[in-house]
């Protein structure tokens, strides 16, 4: 084993982030390094307890130990560009900082993480000295075209300076430090290349530290990502590349690296990021003495040293066949494309405001990108004519003949099944019988996905055609980490092709959260009670709790059909045996699906100061919509939806008095949580797509 120092967390937070912090937990991970002046320069992100992304810079001593005094909590001094159009996400949020000389000036570079419409990412000049930051953070801006993340480019040459732009294929950009604004990178070389069959094992290449130049070639240490969501583990590496003009790979380690994790695999229930069991994320590395000091974080915890010899760095290369190395022209990383999709499912229009919330936020994601023009066509035989009023972009057609279909396939690149639950049984077999019909004219379709889906522990019962079915799509994205959890436990299918996100409502709904709301609430409570799978007794406990209440109340449809066991017509049989009084302080509120816009469909929840809801996307609309809110456990995927955005949830069999206790404990849902479910959305359909 190589010798390791593992860094003692509370000891590198800056003293104006003590108080802040408090007694909480102090994350410290993802650290760069770099050689002072008889000394190291560090640089770290910690996240205290109000889970703000920070970074802060320190000098170490020759055995690594901090000095405390020259601690610099640098995201709180760095400055941005006065009248810029940073969005305020990027001035608080700091990740993954880098340090690295440019023709002997000392840089950090950070980002900002992942947002919509797309992050940031910066330099800062520092003084060697005190490491103050000298002038202003620089973004970093790709000339063209660009995808909606960028992250990881690394950056070397002693002038001209390049960067790593992605490392499969190996891309270079070449760009300039001239000026005092954003600095411009340029595409300049572009390498498809074999890197030995690792990324079937361990995942693709991405980037980590920057590039050490030793003799004619650069050595890069960078990471994998691998394994199914719940277990992803994340895999050191090492690569390198020629020094001159390509820059042509030269040979790749096919193993992960041996670094140390002295903490083992984080299975906590707290940890970071839920999807991940272990990451070993090298951000720092210096040629030293025959040897390779590199700096890595531990499990989004946790920041170690190591020191490897050099001999076993180059024993764990192995060259690249020639040939493998296939071409190389001066083109540009990303072109401007034209992609259309045709949009599966059957039922959009027919009345429910989640599927219109949900088919809103995938428009609205789609548009999102740069660098690629989106068209989608969609089929319904439903109610054409309002969701054509309300989304104008997208081609609607009547629902397509099967003589059409080989037609639909020949022009769209393509299907897309976005939002809902099609790993359902809730509502009876419908879903799976359109699966079964459908899925030949799926597979003639180059590229199929489905995106930010739901899934329900009740197919249990039809889990080996179910698992026929989701084996179709080359990739899934859902919409929590319980539907992911099913698809690959009880359906067997690989990680690799599985990503937890959240709901497609979540992207539309954030735009309403702080402008279009109701300021003077019409009612105190407002129910949505659909009672597909509720028992007459759930239906009588509900009225119960209704008729009992002296104040108004709004029973709120989520679908605008008179179908059995949905809204209007338990409305209609609640108030049949009810005197005057009573029907007169139970509202049925119905929005105007066939002729309003978005904001329409959300009035009526708008108008409550508490929401109690048994329908998913109700709940998510109350909690945008800012009031409180408290869950009935109508199906499997409702008890998640309450734990991520913890607020309770009431279990069948219904009654008067758990319902009077929801009223009471319900609450608002925290803005934090909402817009990291928004960004989770976003990140599952850009997984989906690209």
């Amino acid at each position: 084993m190589n010798k390791h120092i593992v860094l003692n967390n509370p000891d590198f937070v800056p003293g104006s982030w003590k108080e802040r912090f408090g007694p909480g937990r102090v994350y410290m991970f993802n650290p760069g390094i770099i050689k002072g002046d008889g000394d190291w320069i560090f640089a770290y992100r910690m996240i205290g307890p109000d889970g703000l992304r920070r970074i802060a810079l320190c000098r170490l001593d020759s055995s690594y130990q901090i000095k405390k005094e020259t601690i610099v909590p640098f995201s709180d001094i760095i400055k941005f560009p006065d009248n810029h159009y940073f969005s305020e996400r990027a001035r608080i949020w700091f990740a993954d900082p880098r340090l690295f000389r440019l023709a002997g000036r000392l840089f950090v570079y950070w980002n900002s993480g992942m947002h919509e419409p797309f992050n940031h990412q910066f330099f800062a000049e520092l003084d060697e000295s005190t490491l103050q930051p000298i002038g202003r953070a620089r973004e970093l801006i790709m000339e063209g075209e660009r995808r909606p993340i960028e992250k990881n480019w690394t950056f070397f040459g002693d002038g001209p300076f390049y960067a790593v732009y992605s490392i499969e294929p190996h891309c270079v950009m070449e760009f300039s430090l001239g000026g005092e604004d954003e600095i411009k990178f340029h595409p300049l070389a572009t390498i498809n290349w074999n890197n030995n069959g690792r990324s079937d094992s361990y995942g693709d290449l991405r980037g980590g530290a920057i590039p050490q130049r030793v003799g004619n070639y650069y050595y890069n240490f960078c990471h994998s990502v691998y394994g199914v969501v719940g277990s992803f583990m994340y895999a050191p590496a090492v690569y390198r590349f020629e020094a001159d003009y390509p820059f042509r790979p030269k040979d790749v380690s096919p193993q992960p690296l041996d670094l140390a994790n002295p903490f083992g695999f984080n299975d906590s229930p707290d940890r970071l990021n839920p999807a991940v069991k272990q990451v070993l994320y090298p951000c720092g590395a210096v040629f030293e003495d025959e040897k390779w000091i590199v700096s890595y974080g531990v499990n989004d915890e946790y920041s170690l040293i190591t020191e490897i010899p050099q001999s076993k760095i180059d024993a764990a290369l192995s060259p690249i066949d020639g040939p493998n190395i296939r071409d190389y022209s001066r083109v540009a990383v990303i072109k401007n494309t034209h992609r259309a999709v045709y949009v599966g499912f059957d039922f959009w229009g027919h009345g429910n405001i989640g599927d219109d919330l949900m088919i809103a936020g995938f428009q609205k994601a789609l548009s999102s990108y740069r660098g690629v023009q989106f068209k989608a066509h969609v089929a319904t035989g439903y109610f054409i004519e309002s969701q054509q009023k309300r989304f104008p972009d997208i081609l609607w057609h009547r629902e397509l003949p099967d003589n059409a279909q080989d037609k639909a396939a020949a022009i769209h690149t393509t299907w897309v099944g976005p939002g809902a639950t099609p790993f359902q049984l809730t509502c009876g077999d419908y879903v799976l019988k359109y699966w079964l019909e459908q899925l030949p004219f799926i597979k003639t379709f180059d590229r199929k996905c489905l995106v930010n889906v739901g899934a329900e522990q009740e197919i249990e019962p039809e889990k080996e055609r179910f698992s026929i079915v989701a084996n179709v799509f080359d990739k899934i994205s859902t919409r929590d980490q319980h539907s992911a959890d099913i698809l690959t436990k009880m359906l067997g299918l690989s990680g690799s092709k599985i990503y937890a996100g959240a709901d497609l409502a979540n992207i539309i709904l954030a735009d309403y959260i702080d402008k279009h709301r109701s300021i003077k609430k019409k009612f105190n409570l407002g129910v949505i009670i659909a009672a597909d799978t509720l028992s007459d007794g759930d239906i009588a406990g509900v009225k119960d709790f209704l008729v009992t209440r002296w104040r108004p109340t709004s029973f709120i449809a989520g679908d605008m059909r008179e179908i059995e066991r949905h809204e209007c017509f338990i409305y209609r049989q609640m108030i049949a045996d009810l005197g005057w009084w009573a029907r007169k302080k139970l509202v049925l509120s119905v929005p105007d699906y066939m002729n309003g816009d978005i904001r329409a469909l959300l009035s009526p929840i708008d108008d409550c100061s508490t929401i109690i809801s048994s329908r998913y996307h109700g709940l998510l609309i109350a909690a945008w919509m800012g009031c409180k809110v408290a869950a009935i456990a109508r199906s499997s995927k409702i008890p998640p939806l309450a734990e991520a955005l913890r607020i309770p949830v009431c279990y069948p069999p219904l009654t008067r008095q758990k319902l009077e206790t929801m009223q009471k404990e319900a609450c608002v849902v925290s803005r934090n949580i909402l817009m990291d479910t928004k960004e989770k959305a976003l990140e599952a359909v850009r997984f989906g797509m690209d």
